[in-house]
């Protein structure tokens, strides 16, 4: 099997490392952990111990891959090891991929990750496909680059969507039923459409380079097939209402809200704000700080029983039409 290119290397990593390859330019080499019981990770094995591994895994199995590069080939063999034969579906039990680096196409399509699923500072270089996977426990993404086009569901996932700190180059589509959506200093350089249930969303400081939509879905997700995505995991929630926590230092030129709810919504920091582009019913506590909104064509405006501006003796604000 062919050997991909690794990616960039950091001596704090603190797992025993592959090595392979070093150079003058990169002295530590390959970054991926070692298999266990050998010396190489799994993308520097020769064939015959990295058959001997997959060979022993079965779905449900504990995987440790961090620093490790990777084919589309060689992901394709790991998760074909992991699939349950009675679904097809990849089974995951405790999956670290830690600052791995996807060289092909990452297709995790309807897996099932049973612990957690790790993926803190990875890399992804070609399409990250995520659909109709399940996370039993957290989804962490922190910090990782998203080089192309990601499309995560609909998906859901019984603890938190942990992307702060995460870079996406190309087009992004996230549909997620969860408890939480952490998306702190994100970066969003092409267009993304988040849809969500029972979430509550924190965006504190991300940059949108283009259009980005965070809108309720009201009726639970479908799958291909006309199937309704099991919610099970998140049963426990209060409900199925969107909350947006926080938009603090955030430029809002960019951003769409459907249907979300506001009430608690941290807006300090948050500019161009006239240009907030409000659909559905979005209902505040208070109307925000500004003068002046945006309307569009869809556009409705809720408030919820405390006083408005105008009964309080303030102003009330324009809603008309700019150019």
């Amino acid at each position: 099997m062919s050997q991909p290119s690794p990616g960039p290397s950091l001596a704090s990593r603190s797992w025993p490392r592959c090595g392979e390859d070093a150079s003058p330019e990169n002295p530590i080499g390959c970054p991926g952990i070692h298999v266990p019981g050998h010396t190489r990770c799994l993308a520097y094995l020769g064939d015959p111990e990295r058959d001997a591994y997959l060979a022993g895994l079965t779905p449900g199995s504990d995987i440790d891959h961090r620093g490790t590069p990777f084919t589309g080939t060689l992901l394709g063999a790991l998760l074909t090891r992991l699939r349950d034969p009675a679904t097809g579906h990849p089974h995951l039990g405790d999956a670290r991929f830690t600052s791995a680096t996807f060289n092909g196409d990452a297709g995790f399509e309807s897996a099932v990750f049973e612990n957690g699923a790790r993926f803190e500072s990875a890399t992804f270089k070609g399409d990250a496909r995520f659909e109709s996977a399940t996370f039993e426990s957290d989804a962490r993404f922190e910090s990782a680059t998203f080089d192309r086009a990601v499309s995560v569901g609909p998906s859901v996932c019984a603890g938190r969507v942990r992307l702060s700190g995460a870079v996406f180059g190309g087009p992004v589509t996230l549909l997620f039923a969860t408890r939480r959506l952490e998306c702190r200093r994100t970066r969003w350089s092409s267009t993304a459409e988040v849809r969500l249930r029972y979430a509550t969303v924190d965006f504190a400081h991300a940059v949108f380079e283009y259009p980005l939509t965070i809108a309720a879905e009201p009726d639970p997700f479908m799958v291909a097939n006309g199937r309704q995505v099991a919610e099970d995991l998140v049963a426990s929630a209060p409900g199925p209402e969107v909350r947006l926590a926080s938009l603090r230092g955030v430029d809002a030129a960019h951003l769409v809200l459907s249907d979300v709810d506001l009430l608690e919504c941290l807006f300090v920091g948050t500019v161009h704000l006239d240009q907030l582009r409000l659909e559905g019913v979005c209902t505040f506590d208070t109307v925000p700080p500004i003068v002046h909104w945006r309307s569009c064509s869809t556009f409705t405006r809720a408030f919820s029983s405390q006083p408005s501006p105008s009964s309080r003796g303030g102003p009330e604000p324009h809603l008309g039409t700019s150019g």
